[in-house]
């Protein structure tokens, strides 16, 4: 963090990150618990048609998004006056969401020849009428770099809907039992807001206002589009292809190799979103700081790449039932696209950051032509492990294309980019290599305990070699954070005593 010249920013950055991602891992917890548990209880029929119906409810909500949020946060100055217009706005939205889902059940369900994919469609539609009354005050938190209620309330709404979810399962084994953890989750979500944020809406609605938010989020609307294109595009051709059972595999794989590393680059946009904001008049200290924050979220893409690429086979055969046993083959693959949808998403949170978020579309449109192209012949092929290269592939020339974008808009020059971009990268792929020839180097054993030792000597070497390379190349972001953290403790130390 040595691009934060005033040490109090500094400070603010590193507790608000650690208290994030804390509050993220927790939360991951209880997501990937709860995908374990719905393995095993529901078929995997069920679980694609419910993730299908989501998906639908998910595509009518990006097609109305606003970028609201993001505006006010990148907007300077006081923005209180402008919650209760984003509010009326997100309720009127939240209407519009629903009624679409309603309108449009009844013809998914007979394109997939699936009836009971309406009635799902017909009880998801109520979530995003919830969703539009929460507290859109929270914003302000969020702007200030005050985490620790919002932490506080996506840990406890990540509980109630695992909770929900697991009891009604367990009494009523179908999609619906999905469904219901939704609907208590927005609800749940939605009071906490007002209890935890006391600068609440108002109803009423400025139209000038909206209109200068607007200029800003148009472009991350088309933005999020095209994205939802990327994260579930597929799963409308697998459901109709392959069937739903298929879908239903693919999902519990896809949740589980690319949503912690989503789940990072939600903590790294979350955190320093607003502080990059305040720097964008200064490109100089904006790229050194681009290029330190990307150095620090591409180690951590490695090696969740390495760990999962490593511990497919473990973690298959011991959290899921044989119904489950492709989940193996899809994790590596998947993984790749996880690091590559985190590594895009630092790049777009940058250039959001920066003003200019129509850039972060320009990429998003690269990688959705690719998959546009590749998930049919792949998939007819290769079944759904072809629809996990086609997004890997998409991903992988999505990271090639973007950089030299990158040092026009942003300045970071193309040395710099190859140290914190493929450097990085090639070394994992070494370690990985390296790794593959020793285990068969090892004598027979328990397949757990050569998983095990493999996966920590591989993360250990990736670790200490990132270490020097952080020192040589003059980033020091590995120090700086172990140094915040220590003053961190010695601060925790001191109050306790």
């Amino acid at each position: 963090m040595d691009f934060i010249k005033d040490k109090n920013m500094k400070s603010e950055l590193f507790s608000a990150g650690l208290i994030v991602g804390v509050g993220r891992f927790l939360s991951q917890m209880i997501s990937s618990l709860r995908i374990v548990c719905v393995a095993w209880i529901l078929a995997p029929d069920s679980v694609g048609v419910f993730g299908f119906a989501a998906g639908i409810m998910t595509l009518v909500q990006v097609c109305s998004e606003t970028g609201m949020r993001s505006a006010l946060i990148q907007r300077k100055g006081d923005v209180s006056e402008y919650i209760s217009t984003v509010w009326v706005g997100q309720i009127f939205r939240g209407i519009m969401i629903a009624l679409l889902i309603l309108s449009t059940a009844p013809l998914f369900a007979a394109f997939y020849e699936r009836p009971e994919l309406k009635r799902i469609l017909f009880a998801l539609a109520f979530v995003p009428i919830i969703q539009g009354f929460e507290n859109v005050g929270l914003i302000l938190q969020e702007r200030d770099l005050r985490f620790g209620r919002i932490v506080i309330i996506d840990f406890l709404v990540s509980a109630i809907d695992l909770a929900t979810t697991l009891s009604i399962a367990l009494i009523y084994p179908t999609p619906f039992a999905l469904v219901a953890g939704q609907l208590v989750r927005a609800i749940f979500r939605v009071l906490a807001g007002f209890f935890a944020e006391r600068r609440r809406p108002a109803f009423k609605f400025d139209w000038i206002k909206f209109k200068s938010l607007y200029a800003y989020g148009f472009w991350i609307f088309f933005s999020t589009i095209i994205g939802f294109v990327l994260i579930r595009g597929s799963d409308f051709y697998i459901g109709k292809k392959l069937g739903f059972t298929e879908l239903g595999v693919f999902q519990v794989a896809y949740t589980l190799a690319c949503v912690p590393l989503v789940q990072l680059m939600t903590i790294v946009n979350r955190v320093t979103f607003p502080a990059l904001s305040r720097l964008q008049t200064d490109k100089a200290s904006y790229a050194n700081a681009f290029g330190k924050l990307f150095w620090a979220t591409n180690l951590l893409v490695c090696a969740t790449v390495i760990f999962f690429s490593l511990t497919a086979d473990v973690i298959t055969k011991y959290l899921f039932s044989d119904k489950y046993s492709e989940i193996a083959e899809l994790l590596p693959v998947l993984a790749i696209w996880g690091g590559c949808r985190a590594l895009g998403g630092m790049n777009s949170g940058a250039l959001n950051a920066f003003g200019v978020p129509k850039y972060s579309v320009v990429f998003q449109l690269v990688m959705t032509a690719v998959l546009m192209i590749l998930i049919v012949p792949l998939t007819n092929y290769f079944g759904i492990m072809g629809a996990a290269y086609s997004l890997a592939i998409a991903g992988i020339v999505g990271q090639l294309s973007r950089y030299s974008l990158i040092h026009q808009v942003l300045g970071v020059s193309y040395r710099q980019l190859f140290r914190i971009v493929f450097v990085p990268i090639l070394l994992a792929t070494t370690i990985l290599v390296g790794t593959d020839s020793m285990i068969t180097l090892l004598p027979d054993g328990d397949f757990v305990i050569r998983s095990i030792v493999s996966t920590m000597t591989a993360l250990a070497s990736f670790f200490l070699a990132m270490c020097f390379l952080d020192r040589y190349f003059q980033y020091d972001v590995i120090a700086s954070t172990m140094e915040q953290a220590k003053a961190r403790l010695m601060v925790f130390r001191s109050a306790a005593t």
